[in-house]
């Protein structure tokens, strides 16, 4: 429960970002040791002002309150650097990077999921089929795991759970034969 808030200045800023005239809130806790005339909500993640950047209601360590920016949801970034939940993700090349869902992402050099790098994906032919399932040249992928003999040449989104390729159909990335089949008699 906040205490002592003024009622008639209190805003909400972005999601659990909020102020009255005397402070700045995330969530029920008050912000110390902030730049008040510069504060601003990036979105329901982030928020700077002229001298830090945060996460939640924490500061984020070295990073560049002039250039930092949301990319997408928990991603984001600065001249230096891509943030992924406010923690650095290592060896990504800030200039390139670019979200392809919520999930995948890629820079000129490595294809992520989240923010683990995919191992031996392609980066020119990788792409995203759904929300969890993407493919490259090499293989199909499900949150990221390469599938085992897949065949990526002839993938086919059947409905949100269930895909296939010439050799499987595959359910939340396991081989489903048999479970789809039953499913789908008439």
């Amino acid at each position: 429960i906040l205490e002592n808030v003024d009622k008639d200045t209190f805003a909400v800023l972005s999601g659990f970002y909020a102020k009255d005239n005397k402070h700045i809130y995330f969530g029920d806790r008050i912000f110390q040791n902030i730049d008040f005339a510069s504060f601003k909500a990036l979105n329901n993640f982030y928020a700077k002002d002229k001298n830090s950047v945060y996460i939640y209601n924490k500061k984020i360590r070295n990073a560049d309150s002039g250039s930092f920016h949301t990319i997408s949801g928990i991603y984001a970034k600065d001249r230096n650097h891509v943030y992924f939940e406010g923690n650095i993700l290592e060896n990504a090349d800030s200039a390139s990077f670019e979200v392809l869902n919520y999930l995948y992402a890629k820079d000129k050099k490595n294809i992520y999921y989240l923010k683990t790098i995919i191992k031996n994906s392609d980066i020119k032919t990788f792409r995203v089929l759904n929300d969890r399932y993407a493919a490259d040249k090499n293989s199909l992928y499900y949150e990221g795991r390469a599938l085992k003999n897949s065949d990526p040449d002839t993938f086919e989104v059947l409905d949100n759970n269930f895909v296939k390729d010439k050799n499987h159909i595959y359910m939340w990335g396991n081989i489903a034969d048999d479970y789809y089949e039953i499913m789908n008699k008439k």
